[in-house]
């Protein structure tokens, strides 16, 4: 018999989620750049995109400004709520590695402020 509940689907899961910082108003030649997130670091409960868009933010990775300026964004372009589980994303196959990074889309930043 083959246990298939989502306490072994979740053993099958890396420890770790990727992630690329995509700016939009970037110039072609910019490289976009990748970071890894341990999920041991956020605590039980603390596991939607939107801890991770927190942690982002408050751990100083994009300044504050940007926060209204952020969306997250799947490998074939799909939107993605702040509300989703990273757990989900990484179970659809997305965020397990470098290569399949999802995307925190930055802009557009011409409506940004001035300070």
């Amino acid at each position: 018999m083959v246990n298939t509940s989502a306490d072994s689907r979740e053993e099958d899961l890396p420890p770790i989620f990727w992630f690329s910082y995509v700016y939009l108003h970037a110039k072609p030649e910019t490289k976009v750049v990748s970071q890894r997130v341990k999920l041991c670091d956020f605590p039980a409960g603390q596991d939607r995109l939107a801890n991770v868009t927190n942690w982002i933010f408050s751990n100083g990775f994009l300044p504050n400004k940007l926060r209204p300026f952020v969306q997250w964004q799947s490998g074939d372009k799909r939107k993605l709520g702040d509300d989703i589980c990273v757990k989900d994303v990484l179970g659809w196959g997305e965020g397990g590695c470098e290569d399949l990074a999802l995307a925190l889309v930055i802009g557009p930043l011409s409506f940004l402020p001035s300070n």
